[in-house]
C-alpha cells in the first residue's frame, strides 16, 4: 500500500511539471483595464502552477510566485494622450466618425507596435536564450506582434478584450455575414433593419479595406524593419493556435464561433475584497443606497467642461443616495451626498449589496462587472466599442445611455430616478448575472483548460479553420465571377449556334424557292 502510494505521489507530481509551462505574455496597450485584464490572466495562469513573464507598461507591486515583470518603459506619453481623450469627452459623435474610426485606430496602433517593436527591454526578450512553450498576446491591432510565436517557436495564444474585429474575422476563419454581424462600430444588434444594415455593410467594406491595404502591409513593413528574415506578415496572422474573446451570450448577441474561439468574459472579475475601511463605513451607512459614478480609466472626469458638471452636481444633489464619484481632482462646491476620490475599488463596490446605480462610460469591462453583480447602469458612450455596448444595455433592460454632448439637466435626473425607482431594471441585471455566472465551469477554470490543452495537443491544429482566402476569395466572388462567364459563355455559344442553325434553314428555303 505504501509503495502504490508513493508511485502516485510520482505521477501526479511528473504530470503536473509536464503541464507547467513557460508562458511569455505581452500586453502593449495603454490603459489600466487593459493592464488588468493581463494581469487577471497571466495570475490564473501563474496559479495553475505555470512560469509566466508579462510584458507590459506598468507592473506588479507584489508578484505573485512564478511571475516576472518586464516592463516597456517611456512608450507613452501621458500628457498626449489625456489630450486625446480629453477631446473626445466634448467631440460628437457620428455615422461618418464611425466609417473612419479604423483609419484613426490604425494610425493610434502604428506607433504602439513600433516603440514596442524597437524598445531595449523587448530587444532583450527576443536575443536571450529564453525558451517559452507558449506566447499569449492581446490582440488590439498588434499584428506585427504575431512574431513572437514564430520567434520563439512556440503556440501563439491571442487574447482580445473586445467582441471579434473585422481583422480576427478575416484572417482566423470565423464566420462574418454583415447582414447579421454587426461591426463594433456600427452599435447595432443582430437584428438589423434595411438602413441599419446598408449602413452596416458601409462600415464593413471600409473596415476590411483598411486592414487588408493599410494595416497589414503598413505592419508588414515595419516588422522587417525591425527582423528581416522573418516571414510574410499574412503567413504569420494565420498560425494562431487559440482566440481568447473577453465575450459571452449573456452579453452579447449570439455569434457563430469556429472551435478555437473560447469565449470568456468575465475571467478577471475576482472575489470580491476587504473595502478600504472609510469606503466599507459609507457603504454600509447608506440608508438609501449608493449611486457608483466612474467614466473608466482613460476618460477623466476632471476634463468634464464647467457648465456639465454644475448640471450633474445639481442633479446629484437632489438624490437621497449616497453618490461615489471617481474623480481625480478636488471639487469644490459639491453637494454633501457626493464623495469624491481619485480611485475606487470598482469591482469590490459593485459587489456591495447597497450599490443601486453604476454611472458609467460603457466600457467593456465595466459593463460586465456591472452585469456580474446584477447592478443596473446610466451609460455616456464616447469612443470605439461603447456605444455598441451601452445600446445591448439598453436593448437588454440593463439600464440606459445618453449622449454626454447633449447632456439636460431634466432628462439626466428623469432616467436616473426611473433607473432607481422602478424594479424591471435591477431584475434584468440579476437575470443578465445568473446567464453570465451559470457555466459549467468558471471563466478562470476556462482560461486554464484551454491553455494547458493547447500545451499538451502541441498547438491544438486540430482546432484550426484552414482560412488562407484573400477578400474575393472568401466572399466567392472568384467562383461567382467564373460561374457568370460560364453562364454568358453558354448563352453566347447557344446563340451563335442558333443563329447559325436559323441562316442554314434560310439558305436552303431560299434555294427551295428558286428551284
Amino acid at each position: 500500500m505504501r509503495y502504490s502510494s508513493v508511485c502516485l505521489i510520482i505521477f501526479v507530481c511528473f504530470f503536473e511539471r509536464v503541464l507547467c509551462a513557460k508562458i511569455l505574455a505581452v500586453f502593449p496597450m495603454h490603459g489600466i483595464s487593459h493592464y488588468r485584464a493581463g494581469v487577471s490572466l497571466i495570475k490564473i495562469l501563474a496559479k495553475a502552477g505555470h512560469d509566466v513573464t508579462l510584458v507590459s507598461l506598468i507592473g506588479e507591486k507584489e508578484p505573485p510566485k512564478d511571475y516576472k515583470d518586464i516592463i516597456l518603459h517611456g512608450i507613452y506619453n501621458e500628457t498626449k494622450y489625456d489630450q486625446v481623450f480629453n477631446r473626445l469627452l466634448n467631440e460628437p459623435d457620428s455615422f461618418w466618425k464611425n466609417c473612419l474610426h479604423s483609419y484613426s485606430f490604425h494610425k493610434a496602433i502604428l506607433p504602439i507596435v513600433e516603440n514596442t517593436l524597437k524598445h531595449e527591454a523587448f530587444q532583450k526578450i527576443l536575443n536571450s536564450d529564453e525558451h517559452y512553450d507558449i506566447v499569449l498576446l492581446e490582440d488590439f491591432g498588434t499584428f506585427a506582434l504575431h512574431y513572437l510565436g514564430y520567434h520563439f517557436k512556440a503556440p501563439l495564444i491571442l487574447y482580445s478584450g473586445l467582441e471579434l474585429s473585422e481583422g480576427m474575422t478575416t484572417f482566423y476563419g470565423n464566420p462574418d455575414n454583415p447582414s447579421y454581424t454587426p461591426k463594433l462600430q456600427s452599435s447595432f444588434g443582430s437584428q438589423m433593419n434595411f438602413l441599419e444594415r446598408v449602413q452596416n455593410i458601409i462600415i464593413y467594406i471600409i473596415a476590411k479595406f483598411i486592414t487588408q491595404s493599410m494595416m497589414i502591409p503598413t505592419q508588414n513593413e515595419l516588422l522587417h524593419k525591425y527582423h528581416p528574415d522573418a516571414p510574410d506578415l499574412n503567413d504569420l496572422i494565420y498560425n494562431t493556435s487559440l482566440l481568447l474573446i473577453n465575450s459571452d451570450p449573456s452579453v452579447y448577441d449570439s455569434l457563430p464561433r469556429i472551435p478555437n474561439i473560447i469565449n470568456i468574459a468575465g475571467f478577471h472579475i475576482a472575489k470580491p475584497k476587504p473595502l478600504p475601511k472609510d469606503v466599507q463605513s459609507i457603504l454600509d451607512n447608506a440608508k438609501h443606497g449608493v449611486v457608483y459614478f466612474s467614466l473608466g480609466s482613460n476618460l477623466k472626469s476632471k476634463f468634464i467642461s464647467k457648465e456639465k458638471i454644475e448640471i450633474i452636481l445639481r442633479v446629484l444633489s437632489k438624490l437621497k443616495e449616497t453618490v461615489l464619484w471617481k474623480f481625480e481632482e478636488d471639487l469644490p462646491g459639491k453637494p454633501d451626498n457626493v464623495i469624491i476620490q481619485k480611485w475606487f475599488p470598482q469591482n469590490d463596490i459593485l459587489a456591495h449589496k447597497n450599490v443601486k446605480l453604476f454611472i458609467s462610460h460603457g466600457g467593456l469591462y465595466s459593463t460586465l462587472e456591472s452585469i456580474y453583480h446584477g447592478v443596473p447602469m446610466l451609460c455616456f458612450p464616447f469612443f470605439g466599442d461603447q456605444m455598441s455596448n451601452v445600446k445591448r444595455v439598453e436593448r437588454f433592460g440593463l439600464g440606459k445611455w445618453m449622449k454626454f454632448l447633449e447632456l439636460e439637466e431634466e432628462t439626466f435626473e428623469k432616467n436616473i430616478k426611473e433607473l432607481l425607482s422602478d424594479p424591471k431594471y435591477s431584475e434584468a441585471a440579476k437575470y443578465r448575472s445568473k446567464l453570465l455566472i451559470d457555466k459549467p465551469i468558471s471563466q478562470a477554470e476556462a482560461v486554464t483548460f484551454w491553455v494547458d490543452y493547447v500545451i499538451k495537443h502541441k498547438g491544438a491544429d486540430h482546432l484550426k479553420v484552414v482560412q488562407n482566402l484573400s477578400w474575393y476569395q472568401y466572399l466567392l466572388f472568384d467562383v461567382i465571377a467564373f460561374i457568370l462567364v460560364c453562364i454568358v459563355s453558354v448563352f453566347i455559344v447557344v446563340k451563335y449556334l442558333l443563329c447559325l442553325v436559323t441562316r442554314k434553314c434560310k439558305t436552303r428555303n431560299n434555294k427551295v424557292k428558286t428551284n
